[in-house]
């Protein structure tokens, strides 16, 4: 038997958006863009490996309104 090892696991980086009135479009570490018009639970398409570093920003406010991002940032710790 030969032993393999197991792919280094990979997760989606999510929230919650509350409030929003219009459109916002997010980023995931400048890139995998993300456009939101609606409250609810968001994922990101790209998942990222165990160990990799997050950085959530916001790339155009919806209009009339400021949104901001809590916990934008950290490490992929095994969940998503």
């Amino acid at each position: 038997n030969t032993a393999q090892a197991s792919p280094n696991p990979s997760y989606t980086i999510g929230g919650t958006i509350t409030g929003l009135s219009g459109t916002v479009i997010l980023q995931n570490n400048l890139t995998d863009n993300l456009t939101i018009t609606t409250n609810g639970n968001f994922s990101f398409s790209n998942s990222l490996n165990t160990g990799t570093t997050y950085s959530i920003s916001i790339l155009t406010q919806p209009n009339s309104q400021t949104c901001s991002i809590t916990n934008s940032s950290g490490v992929i710790a095994n969940n998503n």
